[in-house]
């Protein structure tokens, strides 16, 4: 219902008589473990590439900013 798209979480529990938050929590708990199944299968090399990315990413963001054309410091 939920995770098709076609109801919305409070349309089911109202239908339900139950609390929002119960099957939204469901609904969580569904989707966090759907996403820990797809990284599970990316294989070992691919791990390795979003890592070594991931590293470069964060030294980027983590670099002193470099002074622009015309700036002084």
């Amino acid at each position: 219902m939920v995770l098709e798209g076609d109801r919305t979480v409070a349309s089911v529990a109202l239908e339900f008589d139950i609390n929002a938050g119960t099957p939204g929590s469901w609904v969580n708990r569904h989707r966090i473990a759907d996403a820990q199944e797809e990284r599970q299968a990316l294989s070992g090399p691919e791990r390795a590439r979003i890592r070594e990315l991931e590293r470069e990413n964060w030294a980027d963001l983590v670099q002193e900013p470099r002074d622009q054309p015309g700036e002084r410091s």
